[in-house]
């Protein structure tokens, strides 16, 4: 993607998503506030500058950040995906012109090239986004334009990291009553869960007004059956988050998430069918 265009692909993202129940510490108003800024919000004509959208008496901020070590060149992941995907485009060519010179009438032919990452972890991404989310603040600190309303767009794609409740007794037995409800798992990190992350963005409420949270996450495709009811789907998981009520957030959540890391698979195929051409 070209500069700019990854950006706004996410802000389309959320604009298609956001919904009311997933905005953590907002009110009506501020509902309907943030669906005008994320509507009227537009590119910054300085593509290089900050910030990268700019509405009516503020702006939108967009970085992505990884639970992969990164080095200088960036994400360790990302690269090994690339080469991943080099890798494959020329051994399924190859297979290709394999199939076509030596047909096989009849007979369905695949092929099967596979990745596995098994490096993600939690305090990779802790760092990878206080060093972003503080590059930022260091840029909106020197960015002169209007910014009295701020947001924060990060984007989390790696899918890498779940997390699951920790709780005790007590908790436990006022769940299995039925007088509480916390989700068992998440599929996909997000910091609404991490007490230590909300309070981590509190520190920031008079700079950044919301952080809206980007995730790719997985759930089981509904309607499937049997040996398919395992089966899921990815999609992106948006969030929301009025900094200034973090406070209110934290007295309100009951139990702690763990965080657990995730061995990311990729899997691609090439499939080949030879019939007679009369």
């Amino acid at each position: 993607m070209q500069r700019g265009e990854k950006e706004l692909c996410c802000l389309e993202k959320v604009k298609k998503q956001i919904r009311f129940e997933d905005c953590m510490g907002m009110t009506n108003k501020d509902w309907e506030e943030i669906q005008k800024y994320l509507k009227t919000a537009v590119p910054n004509e300085q593509r290089n500058n900050f910030p990268d959208f700019i509405f009516d008496n503020g702006f939108i901020e967009h970085f992505q950040v990884t639970s992969s070590k990164t080095t200088k060149k960036g994400s360790k992941h990302l690269k090994n995906i690339k080469h991943y995907k080099d890798e494959t485009d020329i051994k399924f060519k190859q297979i290709k012109k394999e199939w076509e010179d030596n047909p096989i009438m009849y007979e369905e032919r695949i092929a099967t090239q596979e990745y596995l990452y098994k490096e993600h972890n939690y305090e990779y991404l802790k760092q990878s986004i206080e060093q972003c989310f503080q590059n930022h603040v260091n840029s909106l600190d020197k960015y002169e334009g209007k910014k009295e309303n701020g947001i924060f767009l990060i984007e989390y794609m790696d899918c890498a990291v779940s997390m699951v409740p920790n709780y005790n007794d007590e908790i436990y037995k006022k769940i299995n009553n039925g007088d509480l409800k916390i989700e068992r798992k998440i599929n996909g990190y997000s910091p609404i869960y991490d007490k230590k992350m909300l309070g981590y963005f509190e520190q920031f409420k008079n700079k950044i007004k919301y952080i809206v949270w980007v995730n790719k996450s997985s759930r089981r495709i509904k309607g499937y059956t049997g040996v398919m009811q395992s089966y899921c789907e990815y999609y992106d998981d948006v969030k929301v988050i009025k900094v200034n009520n973090i406070s209110d957030m934290l007295a309100d959540m009951p139990v702690d998430y763990e965080t657990h890391p995730e061995v990311v698979i990729y899997q691609s195929r090439l499939y080949g069918y030879s019939i007679p051409i009369q």
